[in-house]
Formats: C-alpha cells, structure tokens, sequence
C-alpha cells in the first residue's frame, strides 16, 4: 500500500510539470516508511539488550541481523528523497531492493524455524521401518510433502482418544507443539525445534504415555535433539 501511494504521487509530479515543486507530490510515504523501518531495525538490538522483546520471539530472532538491513532501509529513504526526474524508477527500484533485503533478513534469521527437512526425514525413514506415526492438533500435510511419506498421519487430540491412540501404537510416535519446551521435553523427547512462534516435538509413544499418566517413562530414554530457534540464542 505505501509503495503504490509513492508511485502514484511521483507519477502526479511527472504527468504534470507544473507541480513540479509540489513537496506533497513525490515518493515521500515509502522514503518514510524506509526510514522508520530501518530506524527500527537499529533499535531492536538495545531494545532486546533492555528485555523488551522477552515475548517478542520473532523481533529477537531478526534482531541477530537487523543494524546491517537497517542501513539498507535508512539508505534507500534518503534515495527516494533525492530530488528531480526519474521518481518512478527510484520508487520501483527501491521497492524491489526493500523486497530482496526483507527476503534475505528472513533467510538469514527466521527460516530456520520452518525448515522441516530434518524432521521430514526422521518420519519418513520411521514409516518404512513400520513406526505408526499421529500429530496433535490441525495437520496441514508438510511433512508428507518435505519427506515424502507413503502412509498418513493419524489426526489426534488431546483427551481419552489420544490416550487410546497411545496405549494401541506403543512402539509410535507422536508429534505435539508447545508453545515451550519444558524439562520433560528435553529430557525424554526424540526430536525438537522451533516451528511457527511455537515448538514442534516428536515424542515416542509409551514415553509420552507414561508421563500423560504420572509415571516416570521407562528407562534407557536419550535426552531430545533439540534445535535451537534463531531467537533463543540472543539475549533477552
């Protein structure tokens, strides 16, 4: 929205050599925006230094990067205030740049947490040694998709029926996702990691069963390899 608004301002000023001098008439809303946003990305480092991000995963998970980009923007800003002719390419150009940085801060700090090739594989090499497989909650398909699975997941929910599911698959495995990772999760888990703001875990059955149930789970368990988000490294 702010980009088309800079284009359609510019492109008032060019149509209409009259209002030239027009300040009102220019890219001025994206240079603004720009320079907000790189303002921003400067700051979230002090911000997540001072603890105002605790709740605020994905800001300290982009604050890893985010000076470097907030140059980008801030530079980009002071472009589209340049003045004289050629405004609506400044404007196309500068929101083509303003898409690739945005792309590349994301790459660089927030992918990982939707990777799911790991997790994929570790599931479709269980199915073909016969490991029934269920997942809590809304299943979307991304794992038969990035793994390639054959066989379906079983669609589970909290409750007598995941209970029942657990008690007939001892030897399966479940999938849930907390929205963090407690002790019991490092301790006795397969597999966890970042997913989407919360955490995606793979439980073997009868451990997940016996800690549903108040017991200790039975002995031998490994503790989980867990994946560390990009936002759980930096300080908060």
């Amino acid at each position: 929205m702010v980009l088309l608004l800079a284009f359609a301002l510019a492109r008032q000023r060019e149509r209409h050599p009259a209002r030239e001098h027009n300040v009102w008439l220019g890219p001025w809303p994206l240079a603004v925006f720009s320079l907000l946003l790189g303002v921003l990305l400067f700051a979230l480092p002090w911000l997540g230094a001072r603890g105002d991000l605790a709740h605020a995963y994905a800001l300290r998970a982009v604050a890893v990067h985010s000076p470097s980009f907030g140059v980008v923007f801030v530079l980009l800003a002071g472009w589209l205030l340049l003045r004289g002719r050629g405004e609506l390419r400044r404007v196309a150009v500068a929101g083509l740049l303003g898409v690739v940085a945005a792309n590349a801060l994301f790459t660089l700090t927030l992918w990982r947490d939707y990777d799911l090739r790991r997790l994929s594989t570790l599931l479709a090499q269980a199915q073909t040694h016969g490991v029934a497989i269920g997942n809590i909650g809304m299943y979307e398909g991304q794992y038969h998709f990035l793994g390639r699975l054959q066989k379906p997941i079983a669609a589970l929910e909290n409750g007598a029926a995941l209970n029942a599911w657990l008690n007939a698959h001892p030897t399966g495995w479940v999938l849930a996702y907390p929205s963090t990772l407690d002790a019991d999760a490092r301790r006795y888990a397969l597999y966890a990691q970042r997913f989407r703001g919360v955490w995606v875990v793979l439980w073997p059955a009868r451990t997940l069963a016996a800690l549903r149930a108040g017991h200790e789970p039975p002995a031998g368990s490994s503790p989980a390899l867990v994946v560390p988000g990009a936002g759980d490294a930096t300080p908060h």
